[in-house]
C-alpha cells in the first residue's frame, strides 16, 4: 500500500486490480497475489481478508482466509447487508465474501471451469435472467473481470471471456444464505 506514514503498515502488492469501499474499509484486489486486502482508511491498518496467497480453488464456503482464489479482479459491495463481492478471474466465478460468517460463496459461475465461449465472440451481447430456472452458481462465465451491485441487490457481471455482460438477480436462497 502506497503513502501513509511510517507508523502505518505497509503491505506490498502485485497488480492491485480492483477497489471497492464501505465505510472506512477500502478493498483492494491483489490479483497476482491470489488475495483480497482490506485497508482502514481511518487507521491506515491493512491485513489480507480472503485468499491464501496460492493459485487454486476451494469449495463453497471455506473461511475467506483460507480460501484460495485464482486473479482476483474486480470487486463490489452491496451496502445492504455489507456482502463484498469478488470476481474470481482464473476460476470463471463470483465469489460472496460475508461479513458475518467471513466465508466465501459462490454467487455465480461453476468453480474452477471456463464456461462456453459465447457463440457471438467479439459481439457485444447482454444477458438478462438467461439462467433464471437455475441457480446462479451454475451459470457459465468465462474470466469474469468486473461486476457492480445495482440498488435492488442485482449483480451486473462483465463476462469476458464470453464477451457479455449478465445480469444476475437474486435467487432462491440455500441453507443460512441471504440471497444476493
Amino acid at each position: 500500500i502506497v503513502g501513509g506514514t511510517a507508523a502505518q503498515e505497509t503491505m506490498a502488492l502485485s497488480r492491485p486490480f480492483g477497489v471497492a469501499v464501505l465505510g472506512h474499509a477500502l478493498f483492494i484486489s491483489d490479483s497476482l497475489n491470489h488475495r483480497i486486502v482490506m485497508y482502514d482508511l481511518e487507521d491506515g491498518l491493512c491485513k489480507v481478508i480472503a485468499g491464501t496467497g496460492y493459485v487454486g480453488y476451494d469449495p463453497d464456503g471455506t473461511p475467506a482466509v483460507a480460501s484460495r482464489l485464482s486473479n482476483p479482479q474486480g470487486l463490489a459491495v452491496n451496502k445492504r447487508n455489507g456482502n463484498l463481492y469478488i470476481a474470481d478471474a482464473g476460476n470463471h466465478r463470483i465469489m460472496c465474501l460475508n461479513p458475518y460468517t467471513q466465508n466465501l460463496h459462490i454467487a455465480c459461475g461453476v468453480s474452477g471451469v471456463a464456461g462456453e465461449k459465447s457463440q457471438h465472440h467479439g459481439d457485444t451481447d447482454v444477458h438478462r435472467n438467461q439462467y433464471a430456472s437455475q441457480h446462479p452458481s451454475q451459470m457459465p462465465l468465462c474470466l469474469p473481470t468486473d461486476l457492480c451491485v445495482l440498488g435492488d441487490g442485482s449483480l451486473v457481471v462483465s463476462d469476458g471471456g464470453n464477451a457479455r455482460i449478465v445480469f444476475v438477480s437474486g435467487y432462491p436462497q440455500r441453507d443460512g444464505e441471504d440471497g444476493i
